[in-house]
């Protein structure tokens, strides 16, 4: 068998390599990267560019993904594909970045998709997000903070619920959960509301929410960008410096250590926020270490190993509390499963996506229109179910506007 396996890496110039965290150990054949195709000279018409870039893409999309029918069936997706080129002439541009989405949609998995349209169409002055059963809204612009905390029910005429269902088929995800997030993006952007024929006006949006006070109210927010947004979760830890990967701060009233690790990238980074935290916790033998893993949507599965060996060392996984949420994705996922395995508690609510299944991502980019495409490349085995707390905890707008943290207070009281 290992003469097999030598001739055949041997024969794709590659090599054998092991991989995994704690407790996996699995093998695979390291073979040459595939490149996307060349990119095709600019057809002289705009609609032969889009035909152009729609070949593009599923030549490609079949080309770099592991299996791009593992959802839907090649002649299905073909014939999506010909539809799509036929209606060139007298589509928008919009309408045709949300066909790509769609298209890209049915190969159906989180990793291969597009976030072009965040940078393609511009958002009104709101947050929202799933809370439970209700999509809530999470910010609002200054003059319409009344707003915050309460449930949208409406975009125009549309009920949120149809909207919603709407909505569904252009977004690729790994779990109804974290396709509802992603459709929230979705939501407060009217230009692709009205590309979709949902409402009436592409510049701005007429919003139905019902307010935390019982009452309901009519707002027009535009995308005019002047709108200085006010977040619910302002003043809580998990919203501090939005814009740094991670840092820690110790809690010495609770007497716990806190890390933020928002995204797995920034290895060097994390490298000295991880030996912070643990000399903490060596300067404090009963103090517990909260590692708040909500939000992160991946990266680099391999960033948190400091803080793995380091916990590993000192025989403390059981002294760390693991925040998750729907929005802890990919990588972190996995991260969240090796704190557990050193005896770690899970507290939250499950995450966005399972341990295994599609990872890999490689991009491409559409020649003519520069929409860039995600592609899962590689297969990690079977799906299992997504990882559950140990400690349900739900989030509360309403308490993030008291400055309370329900999910993190859960971690603390333990």
């Amino acid at each position: 068998m290992v003469a097999v396996l030598l001739a055949l890496a041997s024969l794709v110039a590659g090599s054998i390599i092991a991989f995994g965290g704690p407790r996996r150990i699995a093998w695979r054949i390291e073979t040459r990267v595939v490149q996307p195709t060349t990119p095709p000279s600019p057809a002289a018409t705009r609609a032969e560019r889009w035909r152009q870039d729609l070949d593009y893409l599923e030549r490609n999309l079949v080309r770099l993904h592991a299996n791009a029918f593992h959802t839907t069936p090649r002649r299905e997706l073909e014939t999506e594909f010909a539809a799509a080129r036929a209606r060139v002439e007298t589509a928008g541009d919009a309408e045709l970045l949300l066909e790509v989405m769609r298209l890209v949609a049915l190969v159906g998995d989180g990793h291969t998709t597009t976030w072009a349209f965040l940078d393609a169409f511009a958002p009104v002055a709101l947050h929202v997000e799933p809370v439970g059963p209700a999509w809530t809204v999470t910010a609002a612009g200054e003059e319409h903070v009344d707003l915050l905390a309460g449930e949208l029910l409406a975009i125009g005429t549309m009920g949120v619920e149809e909207l919603v269902e709407r909505l569904t088929p252009y977004v690729a995800a790994d779990s109804e959960a974290d396709r509802r997030r992603r459709i929230a993006r979705l939501l407060v952007l009217p230009q692709a509301l009205h590309a979709l024929g949902l409402t009436d006006d592409k510049e701005r949006a007429v919003v139905t929410v019902a307010r935390r006070d019982g009452s309901s109210a009519t707002a027009t927010l535009d995308t005019d960008g002047t709108a200085r947004l006010v977040h619910a979760d302002a003043a809580l830890l998990v919203s501090r410096d939005p814009h740094r990967s991670h840092w820690v701060v110790p809690l010495v009233e609770r007497d716990a250590v806190y890390l933020r690790y928002r995204r797995a990238r920034d290895r060097e980074t994390f490298a000295a926020v991880a030996q912070e935290a643990l000399a903490l916790l060596d300067r404090s033998p009963h103090a517990r270490l909260v590692v708040d893993l909500r939000g992160n949507g991946g990266g680099d599965s391999s960033v948190i190993g400091p803080l793995l060996r380091g916990l590993r060392e000192r025989e403390a996984g059981s002294r760390a509390y693991v925040l998750i949420d729907a929005g802890t994705y990919s990588s972190a996922t996995m991260n969240a499963r090796d704190l557990r395995d050193l005896g770690a508690v899970l507290v939250g609510e499950p995450t966005g996506d399972t341990p295994g299944g599609w990872g890999e991502v490689r991009t491409f980019t559409l020649p003519n229109s520069g929409i860039p495409v995600s592609v899962s490349s590689y297969f990690h085995g079977a799906r299992g179910s997504r990882v559950v707390p140990d400690v349900s905890a739900e989030p509360s707008v309403r308490a993030w506007l008291e400055g309370t943290d329900p999910v993190l207070e859960a971690a603390l009281r333990r």
